[in-house]
């Protein structure tokens, strides 16, 4: 197996991203997440900045993209909000 072919979640920047992930939905009640969603808010500009950090470690981290970016639609930045979605 090459290089090319080995799978970005056996990297270490994913397990990462995929440690600060779980560590935000651990100190939320999951049932409020699923219903309301990301809207905007103090406690959604904290985890808006995490999610910023663990894409900035692993760019290709897709529940992150999928969450920001929802996020981003939410409160307005379409554009912004699509293009992360897509990637996603």
């Amino acid at each position: 197996m090459s290089k090319e072919d080995n799978d970005i979640r056996d990297t270490y920047e994913w397990r990462n991203a995929q440690d600060l992930f779980k560590r935000i939905y651990a100190k939320r009640p999951v049932f409020s997440i699923l219903v309301n969603g990301p809207t905007p808010g103090a406690s959604w500009l904290a985890i808006d900045y995490i999610l910023r950090k663990i894409l900035e470690g692993c760019p290709q981290f897709f529940p992150a993209l999928f969450q920001r970016g929802e996020y981003l639609l939410r409160i307005g930045k379409t554009a912004e909000g699509e293009e992360l979605i897509e990637k996603a």
